[in-house]
């Protein structure tokens, strides 16, 4: 069955369009119109460029009613692929483009919507990596550029685009900025598909009603008028939560995803992607700043702040290490955040660097009255806030440091700076759980933890503690939520 196209959202670039509804060849009984399942024999582009999806693997079929009665393309994750080999038309080499999809992940797997060549920054396209299924933009490297932090395997629908200007790529899920990354792309021609990567060695199960790709570079005011055009279609004006609305229920207004800033962010630790008994915290940027279990055993606990997990330390041998951390050194400028408890005192909590005095750098709590502090591995350490902080809840901790100027924040109110602190921190290695030596312990646990490598302006901190808050202590956020402690004085 063969039906006829639509309408263009936004006309002007489009290069290729493929919308489920339109333009679909099945190779038995079934239609957009009605029937049940059908298998895909191909896809058309209806852009007028004649880019269609004529070849393939396994068999893709159309569910005519999928997506609030829109029909979509299934692919199973283990052989369904539709692709062209050498396509026309598409954005090449390092030129500006548009991609948008209306689109459900429903497996991890390095793949989903892609065209060029199976080499580092000769493909371009989104899907959702492997392993922890984070949205991505591919570019073909193996720490892919573009990886959002952001979970998009969980079988919920959303419009995901990504726009590039020939200089950075910026990534977006349901209108919302989750990336931004400069990159030097040189994309080729070899092959454009959907379901799997180029290689066709990695599958991934999806859904996709809508495709979009511009040989334009929209900027915020057009790309935003795709966006709510798509969502207009398939949500009923809203857009989706955060990762959509699962199995083509109908999808409620909600607020869409309030993303943390990317940019200059080089670790990214979510005990919600952490599985229990894990030798390995996987970090969620391209940094790899990964931390191993070091010693004693620390425990991921389910549903321990507001449904949340976090992963807890006992104070006595628990720790996690990484070795040679990409994290900032001397005296450049930082940020770092903690969704944290503080149990015990202990001169720890997260620290980097070298164990000497202004070679170290983090937070955490002392030893002696466990008041939160700023790392400096000095005897008298710098940065120590007066504020207790053992025992007393959860919170955010934060600390900003901007031209050796440090200011250290709880839940969102300032409670200490000191300027012209000479710190010189060092290539080490990176401690959560104890100090660097490991001759110190703390009871702590950490349910997110963001580091930047650069210091983030006022409006952005205020940006990521609202965040945080509104993910876990929000009672509009998590059933059963309780704002945290109040601040201190």
């Amino acid at each position: 069955t063969t039906t006829t196209p639509l309408a263009l959202l936004v006309e002007e670039g489009v290069v290729m369009h493929l919308v489920a509804n339109a333009g679909v060849k099945t190779t038995a009984a079934g239609s957009v119109s009605g029937g049940g399942p059908a298998p895909v024999e191909t896809w058309h582009d209806v852009s007028g460029f004649g880019t269609h999806l004529n070849s393939g693997t396994g068999k893709p079929t159309l569910l005519p009613t999928v997506l609030n009665g829109h029909p979509a393309i299934e692919f199973d994750g283990k052989t369904d692929v539709l692709l062209r080999a050498n396509p026309s038309g598409m954005p090449t080499g390092a030129a500006v483009r548009t991609v948008v999809l209306v689109v459900q992940y429903l497996s991890a797997g390095w793949g989903g919507f892609m065209w060029g060549s199976g080499a580092c920054f000769e493909a371009f396209g989104l899907g959702v990596t492997a392993g922890l299924g984070n949205l991505f933009v591919e570019t073909f490297c193996t720490l892919d550029e573009v990886e959002s932090g952001v979970p998009g395997a969980t079988g919920k629908w959303m419009i995901h685009s990504a726009t590039y200007d020939g200089t950075t790529v910026q990534h977006f899920v349901n209108g919302n900025l989750i990336e931004s990354q400069p990159l030097a792309l040189a994309t080729g021609a070899t092959t454009v598909l959907l379901g799997a990567d180029l290689t066709l060695g990695s599958f991934v199960s999806m859904r996709v009603a809508e495709v979009l790709v511009y040989n334009q570079h929209l900027g915020p005011s057009k790309r935003s008028e795709v966006e709510m055009g798509l969502a207009g279609k398939y949500f009923a004006g809203s857009m989706p939560e955060t990762a959509g609305q699962a199995g083509g229920a109908a999808n409620p207004a909600a607020p869409t995803l309030t993303p943390v800033p990317t940019p200059g962010l080089v670790m990214h630790l979510d005990a919600g992607l952490y599985a229990s008994g894990a030798v390995t915290w996987l970090d969620q940027t391209v940094y790899g700043n990964n931390l191993d279990v070091g010693t004693g055993a620390p425990t991921l606990v389910q549903a321990a702040v507001n449904g949340h997990s976090a992963v807890a330390f006992d104070g006595v041998a628990a720790s996690m290490v990484a070795a040679q951390p990409k994290l900032p050194l001397g005296a450049t400028d930082r940020a770092v955040f903690l969704v944290v408890k503080y149990d015990t005192p202990g001169w720890g909590g997260f620290a980097w660097g070298t164990a000497a005095c202004m070679g170290a750098f983090g937070l955490g709590v002392t030893g002696d009255k466990g008041n939160l502090y700023v790392e400096s591995f000095c005897t008298d350490d710098t940065v120590e806030s007066g504020v207790s902080a053992s025992g007393t809840g959860w919170m955010t901790h934060a600390l900003v440091m901007s031209g050796q100027v440090v200011s250290q924040y709880r839940d969102g109110t300032l409670i200490e700076t000191k300027a012209a602190l000479p710190f010189a921190t060092g290539q080490g290695k990176a401690v959560l759980g104890a100090d660097l030596t490991g001759g110190g312990y703390v009871g702590m646990s950490v349910a997110e933890m963001l580091v930047y490598n650069r210091a983030v302006t006022e409006a952005e901190r205020t940006q990521i503690e609202l965040a945080l808050a509104a993910k876990y202590f929000d009672p509009a956020g998590a059933p059963g939520a309780s704002p945290p402690p109040p601040p201190p004085p």
